[in-house]
Parts: C-alpha cells; structure tokens; sequence
C-alpha cells in the first residue's frame, strides 16, 4: 500500500480532494523535494502559479466572481 496514493491520484485525475493533514503534508514534502532538482525557470513558475492560485482563492473568499488573469495584464 506504500506509495499507492500518488498513483491512484495520476490514474483518476480527481477534480476535489479532501484529506487529513498529514496527507497534505506528505503531498507538499514531496513536492518540495521535486522543487530541489529543478532549475530556476521551473522554480520560477511553480512560485508564480502558486501565486495566481493564492489570489484566485482569496478573491473567491471575498465574494468577487473569481480572479481572471486578464487582471494581470491590464
């Protein structure tokens, strides 16, 4: 049973995901561990996606419609 979790989450591609802390916890070391192998282009836009995705949540929890990057570029 081992490591299956990650594999049934490639293989199903779930659209919502609800899960005890440690779950998440074990979900983030191991993405930072693939952060550490990667080269500053990658680092970059992991940083920026998490970014857009942080202010996409806040703006839904403060009642707007949800955060458009076309915001971005104006």
């Amino acid at each position: 049973m081992q490591g299956s979790l990650g594999d049934t989450m490639k293989e199903v591609r779930p659209t919502a995901f609800f899960g005890v802390p440690r779950v998440w916890e074990k979900i983030q070391e191991k993405m930072v561990a693939v952060g550490r192998t990667r080269g500053l282009v990658s680092r970059w836009i992991v940083s920026w996606a998490k970014y857009i995705g942080l202010a996409g949540s806040i703006s839904t929890m403060n009642g707007y419609a949800g955060f458009r990057m076309s915001r971005l570029l104006e």
